[in-house]
């Protein structure tokens, strides 16, 4: 089971150069009374034909990433370019098929914090 999301560089700030990921985190976002955790097999990044791909990685209390010490293997994005498509692969059981079809996780939200250059001040 996976969901990919495509980001190109009109995605982000025009005047913000040299982008790449600083941080990366994504949450769960449960029913609630719903508190199963999912484990994220892959986290892909393919960007000019280049692929990095990391885990597998459990979330705890619905959230993983570089942040907490499950998302150590994500910290194999840091310092990459952005854009390029992401690819979050759970594990494809009945289970997680049945947690989205009833709507006990409604999103998965993935948020990346980036660094960049901005223009000089004049």
């Amino acid at each position: 089971m996976a969901a990919v999301l495509p980001l190109a560089r009109t995605d982000f700030p025009p005047n913000v150069a040299n982008l790449a990921v600083a941080k990366l985190t994504l949450y769960v976002v449960r029913a609630n009374g719903f508190d199963a955790e999912l484990t994220v097999t892959a986290l892909r990044h393919e960007v000019d034909g280049q692929v990095v791909e990391a885990g597998p990685v459990p979330t705890s209390g619905g959230i993983v990433g570089t942040g907490r010490p499950a998302g150590a293997p994500w910290l194999a994005f840091t310092g990459a370019n952005p854009t390029g498509d992401w690819g979050i692969h759970l594990e494809d059981t009945a289970a997680v098929r049945s947690a989205f079809t009833a709507d006990r996780i409604q999103d998965l939200v993935l948020v990346m914090t980036l660094s960049g250059t901005t223009p000089a001040w004049p």
